[in-house]
């Protein structure tokens, strides 16, 4: 793989990227050989409030590297996913400071039934995904 090719590969990562979480990474991927031979890409930050480096594995490739890092961004949650996520996350939370506070079940069943409903019905994974 020439130079060329290689940042037409890195453009492209940064592309799915963005198509993944719908604007410009914080960072963009790179792609790097080290001392051993191994080829790696990633180092790629998606945004500042995601806060993970997205990396692939290392490779004796470059077209491997690459590989890995699309199939790392391929996992990366569309927006809508994972602002359900996050929600349920919270919703998680108030559910465990409602146990904590000893709230009684009148209370604490509706927000049970709600996250259960949400894990059965909304973040369930695709078929083909699993």
């Amino acid at each position: 793989m020439n130079i060329a090719k290689l940042k037409s590969e890195l453009d492209r990562v940064n592309g799915a990227i963005v198509d993944k979480i719908g604007k410009q990474p914080f960072i963009r991927a790179s792609l790097t050989l080290n001392f051993g031979g191994q080829w790696r890409a990633g180092a790629c930050y998606p945004d500042r409030e995601m806060g993970e480096r997205l990396d692939g594995r290392f490779c004796d490739t470059p077209e491997a590297a690459m590989k890995s890092l699309f199939d790392v961004v391929d996992r990366i949650p569309d927006p809508d996913t994972k602002a359900k996520r996050d929600w349920q996350g919270k919703l998680g939370s108030v559910i465990d400071e409602g146990h904590a506070l000893n709230l009684p079940d009148e209370v604490m069943n509706p927000l049970r039934q709600g996250s259960q409903a949400m894990t059965e019905n909304l973040l369930a994974v695709p078929e083909e995904a699993s």
